[in-house]
């Protein structure tokens, strides 16, 4: 093992799990019983569990999961670029300011690592996950009492907010496949939640908003808040803050018709509103990265072979589109109902809440049913630019909701089933049917985070030379190029640099990249083909060293480039000419600085 605050032992993370567990046992034991407290706790972990292991050292090196050796190392470099001092610069395209992005999430976390000087990969991986699911479990708990008044109900919602999944376990076992299949049908489910940190960190507000509504006698400041927090959600996630505005909007609109809200309020209202607006533009420059392409992911969830992958029907439904077929009145409706019926999953018992509806909550549950259908069928008409499916989440707030709703379905069940009582055993029989239906898809997911051995590592080698990197001056850094053909030649853990292209030299160094994760690059709308151009040169074989040191130089000037991270792999050959000299040099690394 070696010395690098990038690494955090198994033995801090098993001391920092004991202390969740009794800190929130703690907490939560003023407010219900053991049993109650025990079941959200442990609800928690597993929620928590796809994320928790990531980061920790491995023989192979630092070990990640799934997304998590992408998605996570974004946050963790947009992260070190907020430390790094403000206005927030563009972590992966040297020079470039951050603009399209929701930051909140990414805010906090380094906030709260330069307050504590707990490294950024504890905070994310291990420290975060399971107090960010508890809390959303206490907020959702509150919410569903104060609107059912039913802890058996709101017990079952906490479950399926959990472990609700898609019907896509149907797909594999029709392919023949081991069981598997969340994102069949495109939207990620309820057990990933906590791999998108910043959705996560959005339910918190949007509940938070949900539970000042539910108040019955509300304040000037609990309507300044509830007015206020969409605009708030849409820094940690631009489509949570939609679909936050969307309902309090309506919500409010309703006080309104209903003469329940006085001028104050309205004028408290016109403040959020302009907030709200001011800071949609903000976080988008005024620039719209939606496209109108209807059916784009109906039409290739049957194309597309890792998802339904039924290409004879998507094909056949792609000609009667275009030629406007009549075969199309039956094909359609076909094919959506495979797509929602496939998401959603057993999620649609929540349809039982239509029956609690009462003047108690009667005004929210008709305007968070307005957000979940509109919300439902936003993505049926848009894809995002650069990244078509990023857009499937505009989804996932309908999904959460659902599974928070379908609670409803088991209130007023009885504490014992008789035989004679044949009513409740049909109903029963109904529950175990939903429970098994809803959980193989979560349960699949589950175990592909359980091996030994993980999906991607960052070597040992790495860890050493980013350490050193990190603790150099400030100073933009060139790495090479991502080649996505390396990942052919490593078996897991697949090294970080071969894995996906993603931003982990600045998530472990804090340096800026010259360029790097053009998934997220697409995703914000950057231009970076010019970069992504003369990095192929720099390491093209072919080219002549003459031209690649003038081209080197004039990047050096350009950028104001002031180290070079070379990887020692055939595919990555580079010797920078004078004035760079080497400053670091392991068996895979070689560090160089520019010498003025």
């Amino acid at each position: 093992m070696i010395n690098s605050p990038l690494i955090i032992t198994h033995e801090i993370f098993l001391i920092w799990l004991i202390a969740f567990v009794i800190l929130a046992f703690l907490a939560l034991n003023k407010y219900l019983d053991k049993t109650k407290n025990l079941f959200i706790i442990l609800l928690s972990l597993i929620w928590s569990f796809p994320v928790i292991r990531s980061g920790l050292p491995t023989k192979f090196g630092l070990g990640f999961w799934g997304p998590n050796g992408h998605d996570a190392i974004w946050h963790l470099a947009l992260s070190q670029s907020i430390l790094n001092g403000l206005p927030i610069k563009h972590p992966t395209l040297s020079g470039q300011p951050l603009t399209n992005y929701h930051f909140g999430f990414d805010l906090v976390l380094a906030f709260l690592s330069k307050l504590t000087h707990i490294p950024l990969t504890f905070l994310y991986f291990q420290i975060l996950p399971p107090i960010i699911a508890l809390v959303i479990l206490i907020l959702s708990y509150k919410l569903f009492i104060r609107l059912f008044s039913s802890q058996k109900g709101a017990l079952f919602s906490l479950f399926f907010i959990v472990n609700a999944g898609s019907l896509g376990f149907i797909i594999s076992i029709i392919k023949k496949q081991a069981v598997g299949g969340e994102s069949a049908f495109w939207a990620n489910q309820a057990i990933s939640t906590l791999l998108n940190p910043p959705f996560a960190t959005s339910l918190i507000l949007i509940l938070a908003a949900l539970l000042l509504i539910t108040k019955k006698t509300k304040t000037r400041l609990d309507y300044l808040l509830i007015l206020t927090l969409p605009a708030v959600t849409l820094w940690f996630k631009v489509y949570g803050g939609l679909f936050a505005g969307f309902v309090v909007g309506l919500w409010f609109i309703r006080q309104l018709y209903l003469k329940k809200a006085n001028f104050s309020n309205t004028l408290t209202s016109a403040f959020g509103g302009f907030l709200f607006l001011a800071s949609l533009k903000s976080l988008t420059g005024g620039q719209s990265l939606i496209v109108f392409k209807p059916l784009w992911f109906v039409v290739n969830m049957f194309i597309f072979p890792d998802r339904v992958g039924w290409f004879k029907f998507g094909q056949a439904l792609t000609t009667y589109l275009q030629s406007f077929n009549p075969k199309l009145i039956m094909a359609l409706p076909v094919a959506l109902a495979i797509f929602y019926l496939g998401n959603f999953g057993t999620r649609i018992i929540s349809l039982a809440s239509f029956k609690r509806f009462d003047k108690q909550n009667k005004d929210l549950l008709l305007v968070l049913w307005a957000g979940i259908i509109t919300f439902t069928l936003i993505p049926i008409f848009i894809i995002q630019k650069g990244t078509p499916w990023n857009s499937i989440q505009f989804l996932y707030y309908p999904l959460f909701f659902t599974a928070f709703l379908s609670g409803t379905f088991f209130i007023g069940l009885p504490h014992s089933f008789k035989f004679s009582n044949f009513k409740f055993q049909i109903k029963n029989l109904v529950i175990m049917i939903a429970i098994m239906m809803t959980i193989p898809t979560t349960i699949a997911t589950l175990s592909y985070y359980t091996p030994k051995i993980p999906h991607a590592s960052l070597p040992w080698e790495e860890v050493r030379a980013l350490s050193f990197l990190a603790k150099q001056p400030p100073g933009n850094v060139l790495a090479p190029p991502y080649n996505p053909y390396l990942k052919d030649i490593y078996n897991n853990p697949t090294p970080l640099f071969a894995y996906v292209d993603t931003a982990y030299i600045t998530a472990f160094s804090g340096k800026t990249a010259y360029l790097a994760d053009t998934m997220n690059l697409d995703i914000s709308g950057y231009d970076y083909k010019d970069r992504q151009t003369n990095l192929s040169r720099l390491y093209d074989p072919d080219l002549a060293d003459s031209y690649k040191n003038k081209l080197l130089a004039k990047i050096t000037q350009q950028n104001s480039l002031k180290y070079i991270y070379i990887l020692h792999l055939p595919q990555y050959k580079l010797t920078p000419p004078p004035p760079w000299q080497k400053i670091y040099q392991n068996s895979l690394v070689e560090i160089w600085q520019i010498k003025k």
